[in-house]
């Protein structure tokens, strides 16, 4: 990028200022960090999917709510907090979990 700026005395230009500047580094730098974030996101995705996979693998039963019932426990099994599961007896409230490290 360049950029140009006249001095003038009286009404005759004597001089032009010019000011260029190489951007080739900072959009590599731009492109570098986006790439990061797109790798990080896969990562991400990737390890919410083991988890899930992780808890998929010991339910007897499959349905849209309990899939909302364990991704409402992906979220909240980060923080350290006690969690009140309801319902009918013999359902399976018990948790056989192990809190991550």
């Amino acid at each position: 990028m360049a950029s140009a700026t006249p001095f003038y005395e009286g009404a005759q230009m004597k001089r032009i200022i010019v000011n260029s500047r190489d951007f080739t580094s900072l959009n590599t730098l731009q492109s570098d960090l986006e790439d990061t974030k797109r790798i990080s996101r896969n990562y991400h995705m990737e390890l919410e999917q083991i988890k899930y996979r992780e808890i998929d693998s010991d339910l007897i039963a499959r349905d849209s709510e309990m899939e909302k019932v364990i991704r409402m426990v992906m979220r909240v099994a980060p923080v350290k907090s006690s969690v009140l599961i309801q319902g009918e007896a013999g359902v399976g409230q018990e948790c056989h979990c192990t809190p991550p490290a």
